[in-house]
C-alpha cells in the first residue's frame, strides 16, 4: 500500500470511528404504536424499562416530581391556583399507593382561561420512547401538540381517548433519535384549552444511548484535525529528508 493510500485509509479510519460514537445524529421519523407488545418489540431486547404508575399524589404547583425521575414542569400560568379541584390543574390525582391514580394537567394557549402556555417533561436522561394511556378533553377546534427535545412533533386530534378514572388508551411513541423531553402546547387560538390526563407511564433507552453535548463534538472534530495536521506534518517532514538526499 503506497503512502497516500495509507493517509486516505487512516482519514477513513478516523471518521468511521467519529460517527460511532455520535448516537442519534440521524433524524429519524417519530413511530407511534397503539399497543404495549408492539411498542416494546420496537427497542433492543436487553432495554430495561421504567415504570411510573403515578402511586404518590401531589398538590398543583408549576413543577411536580414524579416517582420515575421525570419532572413536569409549566411555563407562562397568569392564573394562580384556586384549589385542588378547579382548573388550572397540574398534579397527580388520586389516593397514596392508589391503582387508579393518574396525571392531569390544563394547557391553555395564552392564559384567557386556564392553564399553561407550555408543559415539559424531563426525563432522568435520554430515552428514545415513552409509553401511557391518554385521554385528552379539548375545547372547539383546539389541538394539542407535543414537541420532542429532538426536534419530532406530534399533533393530537379533537378529543382524544376514553374518558375514564383513569385513562385507558394506549398511545407510545419511539424514534432512532434520542431525546431528553418533551412539550405539550395548544394552538394559538384565544379561546384553545385542553385537559391532558395520563396514566402507566413507561420509557426506555436503546443501549448506549447518549446525546453528545456541544463540548464533546468540538473536541471530536479537534481530534480528527489533530490527524490531518500529524499526516501533513509527517509528509512534510518526509519531503525535507528527500531533498537533503538529493
Amino acid at each position: 500500500m503506497s503512502l497516500s493510500e495509507r493517509r486516505r485509509s487512516k482519514m477513513l479510519g478516523a471518521l468511521v470511528t467519529l460517527a460511532a460514537v455520535m448516537p442519534g445524529t440521524t433524524n429519524a421519523a417519530l413511530i407511534t404504536f397503539d399497543n404495549l407488545t408492539d411498542w416494546q418489540n420496537a427497542f433492543d431486547p436487553s432495554t430495561q424499562f421504567t415504570t411510573d404508575n403515578f402511586s404518590n399524589p401531589t398538590s398543583n404547583a408549576e413543577t411536580v416530581a414524579f416517582d420515575s425521575g421525570v419532572v413536569s414542569s409549566g411555563t407562562n400560568l397568569t392564573n394562580p391556583f384556586p384549589n385542588d379541584d378547579r382548573p388550572p390543574i397540574h398534579r397527580i390525582v388520586g389516593a397514596p399507593g392508589g391503582t387508579s391514580n393518574f396525571f392531569a394537567v390544563d394547557i391553555d394557549a395564552d392564559n384567557e382561561l386556564s392553564g399553561f402556555e407550555f408543559v415539559t417533561w424531563t426525563f432522568p436522561s435520554a430515552v428514545n420512547g415513552f409509553a401511557m394511556n391518554w385521554d385528552i378533553t379539548n375545547s372547539p377546534n383546539t389541538r394539542v401538540t407535543m414537541t420532542l427535545s429532538s426536534g419530532d412533533t406530534f399533533t393530537f386530534g379533537d378529543d382524544f381517548g376514553t374518558r375514564g378514572n383513569p385513562p385507558t388508551t394506549f398511545l407510545g411513541f419511539f424514534s432512532d433519535t434520542a431525546f431528553q423531553s418533551i412539550s405539550l402546547s395548544t394552538n394559538l387560538d384565544p379561546q384553545s384549552s385542553a385537559r391532558v390526563r395520563t396514566s402507566n407511564l413507561l420509557f426506555g433507552a436503546m443501549p448506549n444511548t447518549q446525546i453528545p453535548e456541544p463540548t464533546t463534538l468540538a473536541l471530536m472534530c479537534s481530534a480528527l484535525l489533530g490527524v490531518g495536521a500529524c499526516q501533513r506534518r509527517r509528509r512534510m517532514r518526509g519531503g525535507d529528508s528527500l531533498r537533503k538526499r538529493g
